[in-house]
């Protein structure tokens, strides 16, 4: 699990921004926009992965489905130990090298100075937080490896005891219910990034 204070970092910076004053933005929207495309590719991830399995058909079992399947499993399996998705998730050392150009604004007013401020402050634990974001999906690869491989183990099984698809089709619904918070929770803060990205986009 991700650590409380960086699970509010990197899901409250795209608000916090978004609050931040005219003169502030207008100097820093292409720092700031790179800035939430890089936090972006974590989240996607996570969702590719969970995905994986999501987009799993299971409506007969054949030969095609016992293919794709093991086809499937074999990909994330490779995916996974290679680790390539510690290349593709967000990375740490580019926010803070892009955070270092930020400009800050000869004259801001109290309030406009707190909103600074606090993305600052959102800012700080996400220039060094590497290790957490493998930490997070890490446990979140092995979770959907499980889960498809035993999926796999019943649809392989069908070529025996087609009944046997009944359980990797209960399998799989079991998974998307656990998975569903998660999704929503991902897809809430993408919808805000990419809306945020787009404003950011306009004072460019």
């Amino acid at each position: 699990m991700t650590d409380d204070w960086l699970e509010e970092a990197r899901t409250r910076l795209p608000s916090a921004i978004s609050t931040l004053p005219a003169n502030y933005l207008d100097g820093n929207a292409a720092p700031l926009l790179l800035i939430v495309e890089e936090l972006k590719r974590s989240f996607l991830l996570e969702l590719r992965i969970i995905q994986t399995i999501k987009r799993t058909d299971l409506r007969e079992a054949n030969d095609e489905t016992r293919w794709n399947v093991a086809r499937l499993t074999a990909e994330l399996e490779d995916y996974g130990q290679s680790r390539w998705f510690s290349e593709e998730r967000t990375h740490c050392g580019n926010i803070d090298r892009i955070a270092r150009t930020l400009l800050a604004p000869q004259h801001l007013a109290v309030g406009d100075s707190t909103r600074v401020e606090e993305v600052e402050r959102l800012l700080a634990p996400l220039r060094d937080a590497d290790r957490k974001f493998v930490d997070e999906l890490e446990p979140l690869m092995e979770d959907v490896l499980q889960r498809l491989r035993t999926i796999n183990d019943h649809v392989q099984e069908t070529e025996q005891d087609p009944a046997r698809l009944v359980d990797a089709q209960r399998e799989l619904a079991d998974f998307d219910r656990a998975m569903d918070p998660r999704v929503a929770g991902l897809t809430k803060t993408l919808k805000e990034m990419s809306r945020l990205a787009n404003e950011l986009l306009d004072r460019l």
